[in-house]
């Protein structure tokens, strides 16, 4: 086998070509994905403070497991994962400083908010990003924008 050296061949050590899907931006954007990303956050951390501190209790969300189906569907509704996903795939583009940024936000008011968050991009969304085959990246992705699906719970 010859030596690999681009990260094409790495990711098909084959001999044969990669062909390349020209249909990539067949994902749709998120819908937040046209915010600039200070107003994304910005509307993030209101979501989230208005969640916690106006329409449920932040002291009992702490005693229980979970969050409560309506807390998570309204914080999905600002997709925060979009901040992991490339923007050829309707994501905000994957940048590392945005999605530290979006982790802060979230653990500033839960914690395991932000641990469910961290856990799905860095261990899951991130790494298909990274070596995920084109087909897989985008059934991937869709699936977290549109469908809120999570991590490999999927």
């Amino acid at each position: 086998m010859p030596f690999l050296t681009t990260e094409e061949s790495f990711l098909n050590p084959t001999s044969e070509p990669v062909e390349m899907p020209t249909d990539v931006n067949k994902v749709k954007p998120a819908a937040t994905a046209s915010l600039a990303y200070p107003a994304f956050l910005e509307q993030y951390r209101t979501k989230l403070r208005q969640l916690f501190h106006e329409r449920a209790d932040v002291n009992n969300l702490a005693l229980s497991r979970g969050l409560p189906p309506f807390v998570m569907r309204e914080i999905r509704a600002c997709d925060p994962l979009s901040v992991w996903i490339p923007s050829e795939y309707g994501g905000r583009g994957g940048i590392t400083a945005e999605c530290i940024a979006m982790l802060a936000a979230s653990s500033y008011e839960s914690l395991a908010l932000s641990l469910t968050f961290g856990i799905n991009g860095a261990l899951f969304l991130q790494p298909i990003a990274r070596y995920g085959e084109e087909s897989v990246r985008q059934s991937v992705y869709k699936r977290v924008i549109h469908g809120k699906a999570m991590g490999g719970l999927m």
